[in-house]
């Protein structure tokens, strides 16, 4: 019986460090894409920021989230437009300044007012 018991002990230990080992490898790759990835996310009416900013001559990957509502990112200036349908693109920012975001779906009543900017420095 304490053998079993030893041997249950060890056999969890594994299962518990496998397990630690695994979240901290999903946390580093979570932090690397967050330096790659401008993730813009649109509930009913706003932004979940009203200022975004990047860096002049970054590439990043610009993906949408919709949190609420069906909404479409776009970003006339930089060419860039985001739906359901199509949540990502790859973006080089090389254009410095301020540009408008905005809900280009009618979404509502409060769709008007649905905008953010983007810097680019």
């Amino acid at each position: 019986m304490f053998i079993l018991f030893i041997g249950a002990g060890i056999l969890g230990l594994g299962v518990l460090f496998n397990d630690i080992s695994q979240k901290q490898a999903e946390a580093a790759a979570s932090k690397a894409e967050a330096g790659t990835t401008l993730k813009v996310t649109m509930s009913n009416w706003k932004f979940d920021q009203a200022e975004y900013q990047v860096k002049a001559g970054e590439t990043k990957k610009v993906t949408l989230v919709l949190a609420e509502g069906v909404h479409e990112l776009n970003i006339p200036d930089l060419g860039i437009k985001l739906n359901a349908q199509n949540r990502q693109a790859e973006v080089k920012f090389d254009k410095p300044g301020k540009f408008e975001m905005h809900c280009s779906l009618p979404c509502g009543q409060g769709h008007e007012q649905m905008k953010a900017t983007l810097v680019v420095q």
